[in-house]
Formats: C-alpha cells, sequence, structure tokens
C-alpha cells in the first residue's frame, strides 16, 4: 500500500509541473478528495489504511483529488501531528471506490458529533453549459434554498448535511444567494460569481450563524487538475 500512495503523490506532482487535466480514460482508476468541514475542528492529517496521504488540512480546505485502485479503503481522520499508533481517529469510516468514479469526503458538524460524508462527483462537463450543486455542511443553519437572483431558484429545500444533484445552467455571472426555505430573505450571498461554459462547481455553505467560524459559501471546480 505504501508503494502504491507514494505512486499517487508522484503522480499528482507531475501533474502540477504540467498543469494538465486528466481525465478516467487516462487512468481507469477512482479519485477522491478531502474537504474539511467541521467548523470547530483542528487541523487534520487524513489516513488511507495505514499510509499518510494528507497532512494539516485545515476548515474550509480542500484537497485536490487523489487517484486511487478500485477497492475499499479504511479512511482515518486524526488531528494534526497524532501519532496514528497510539491516538484515536476523529473519524474512522470505511469507503468504497469505484474506478472511473470521482468522490468528495467531508468531514462535517461539530467536532463532538463529527461524521464523515462521502458523495459521488459528477466530473462530465456539461457542453456549453456550466454545471453545479449545493451541499449544506452547515450544522446549525436551518434548510435552505439556493437561488441566482430574486427570480431563479437553483436548490430547494436544502438541509444539513445533504447534497443537492448537480444542475446545468447558463454560463455566466450570478449573485449566487441564500435564503431560508420558502422565503425571499437573502441571508448570505455571493456576488457576481462567474460561471464558465464547460466548468463543473460545488457551491459548500460552511461555518455556523451562531458563533465562529461565521458562515459562509465556499465556491470549488470539480475537476481532476492539480
Amino acid at each position: 500500500m505504501r508503494k502504491w500512495i507514494m505512486l499517487c503523490l508522484t503522480f499528482l506532482f507531475a501533474l502540477s509541473a504540467m498543469g494538465a487535466n486528466v481525465s478516467f480514460a487516462d487512468t481507469g482508476e477512482g479519485f477522491v478528495r478531502a474537504v474539511h468541514a467541521s467548523p470547530d475542528a483542528p487541523a487534520v492529517d487524513i489516513y488511507v489504511n495505514k499510509d499518510k496521504v494528507v497532512e494539516g488540512v485545515s476548515f474550509k480546505g480542500v484537497s485536490e483529488y487523489m487517484p486511487l485502485q478500485e477497492g475499499s479503503y479504511t479512511i482515518r481522520i486524526f488531528a494534526q501531528g497524532a501519532n496514528p499508533k497510539k491516538d484515536t481517529p476523529v473519524i474512522e469510516k470505511n469507503v468504497d471506490v469505484k474506478g472511473e468514479q470521482a468522490y468528495t469526503l467531508a468531514a462535517v458538524g461539530p467536532l463532538n458529533q463529527i461524521d464523515l460524508v462521502a458523495v459521488s462527483d459528477d466530473l462530465q462537463p456539461a457542453e456549453g453549459k456550466a454545471k453545479v450543486r449545493a451541499a449544506h455542511f452547515s450544522p446549525d443553519a436551518p434548510a435552505v434554498d439556493i437561488a441566482a437572483g430574486p427570480e431563479t431558484i437553483l436548490f430547494e429545500n436544502v438541509s444539513f448535511p445533504q447534497v443537492a444533484e448537480y444542475l446545468e445552467v447558463d454560463a455566466g455571472t450570478v449573485n449566487l444567494q441564500v435564503r431560508p426555505t420558502g422565503s425571499q430573505d437573502v441571508v448570505f450571498e455571493v456576488p457576481n460569481l462567474g460561471l464558465e461554459a464547460g466548468a463543473v462547481y460545488s457551491a459548500l455553505a460552511v461555518g455556523q450563524l451562531e458563533g465562529e467560524p461565521g458562515f459562509d459559501i465556499i465556491i470549488v471546480k470539480d475537476e481532476l487538475k492539480e
């Protein structure tokens, strides 16, 4: 397994050097990335089986996709710098990875109720359109509607810790609004968000309505690129 992880890291380093995009056809493997969305959890190290693959991910951190062979893996998440032979992980969960499929693994919820949410990612671009989905990872926020301006609701009644399905939308600039479900009151807005044709995005609601860190929306591209 250690040899395989080193090959994965070498692969990612090579992509970084080339600035290249990767397709499933190039590799035939599955791909996994991690999101730290637990508002009061410390920075973490992430282990796949017994090997550390990501180090020092802090709140709002999103790793790059890591290639993994198809199979079942034990994901263990420790506080940064913990000794995996002696210390107890904050999360330990088995995850199945299929070839030619991408996944996001999100650590969500307050530290005393932390959990790992595993969702499949659809990285296939839409011709002439942008694709976007929304994830509700704010533990104390109510169910929300996500809108592109005052008239266009994209996602309705998304509650913690749900992840909405991808939606194809016109490319361009939008004001992404978050509203309590059924309300016109805008509680958070991402103004002038540019959506590119052929790009795939996830809008991740994180943080807390009450206390710190405060509520925020992270916009990430879902793509196999270093």
